[in-house]
C-alpha cells in the first residue's frame, strides 16, 4: 500500500489526511494494529530475558506510548477535534513494579501524568 505523506501537509485548504481516500485511516489503523504486534513481541521477549537472567521480580518496567491517535473517517488523527477526544487523550500506561506478584487493570481517565513522577 502506497499512501501519500498526509503529516501535516494541505490540500485545497485541508489538511491531507481529512481530504483522504475512506480507506486511508482504515488502512493506517491496520498498520498501528501490525506495529502494536511487533512492540508485544518485543515486550514478550524482553520479559522472557529478564526471567532468564533471574532479575524479572526486581525489574521495574514502564510501558506507555507517547500519544493517542484517532482514526475515525473526517477527524484530525492527533489534535483533539470534537468526536475524537477518546482516541487523542487516552494512553496506555503499564506499570510492573518490583517484587510484585498480582496486578489490577485501572481504566481512570483523569489522573496526570505526574501522579507517575517520584
Amino acid at each position: 500500500y502506497s499512501a501519500p505523506d498526509y503529516q501535516g501537509h494541505t490540500e485545497g485548504g485541508e489538511l491531507l489526511f481529512l481530504e483522504s481516500d475512506p480507506w486511508l485511516p482504515i488502512v493506517l489503523q491496520q498498520r498501528q494494529l501490525l506495529q502494536v504486534g511487533f512492540a508485544d513481541h518485543f515486550v514478550g521477549d524482553l520479559i522472557d530475558r529478564l526471567q532468564a537472567h533471574d532479575i524479572y521480580d526486581e525489574s521495574l518496567i514502564i510501558i506507555t506510548a507517547d500519544h493517542g491517535a484517532s482514526y475515525l473517517d473526517g477527524e484530525r488523527r492527533r489534535t483533539v477535534s470534537g468526536g475524537n477526544e477518546s482516541d487523542i487523550l487516552l494512553v496506555p500506561l503499564m506499570v510492573k513494579l518490583p517484587r510484585q506478584t498480582a496486578g489490577t487493570i485501572r481504566t481512570e481517565t483523569s489522573r496526570p501524568w505526574t501522579f507517575c513522577l517520584p
